[in-house]
């Protein structure tokens, strides 16, 4: 079952700037910036060397700079691209949701996975990614049970 939307995931060429825009002119509050790379985020992404620099902000907000790979600018090319938004949804019970939605005829990257939080306040998330109708890029995300979340 979904829950609600947890956040926005908006890709950038230019941190710096962003950080400007959204931190500094829109005044949203910055909770944390760090690199991500590699692991399970290679998988979920659908390619090895998978290198980011990402700022979450306490508004829902998180902005993505992707370092590697280089060059994907296309939005309807594969699970990989990670350029533009990201519409994610908590939902309670990602497994038992993946299994209903495949049923359905729903068509996944690959099984949910599991994967560092880029939140500082939570532990590991499990996550699993879908296209809309239009191409449109979703984020199913499982936060596990417990953290005050």
């Amino acid at each position: 079952m979904i829950k609600h939307l947890h956040h926005a995931f908006i890709s950038t060429s230019n941190m710096d700037r962003a950080l400007s825009f959204y931190r500094d002119i829109l005044g949203l509050k910055l909770i944390t910036e760090m690199d991500a790379s590699g692991g399970e985020l290679d998988r979920l992404f659908g390619y090895s060397g998978f290198r980011a620099r990402i700022a979450i902000f306490e508004e829902g907000l998180e902005i993505a700079h992707v370092l590697t790979p280089v060059g994907r600018k296309s939005m309807n090319v594969g699970y990989s691209d990670v350029e533009g938004t990201i519409l994610v949804l908590e939902v309670s019970d990602l497994d038992k949701m993946y299994s209903t939605l495949v049923d359905r005829g729903a068509e996944f990257h690959c099984p949910p996975i599991t994967v560092p939080s880029p939140f500082p306040t939570l532990p590991p998330l499990k996550v699993a990614h879908i296209r809309g109708p239009d191409g449109e890029r979703i984020s199913l995300m499982e936060i596990p049970a417990n953290t005050g979340v």
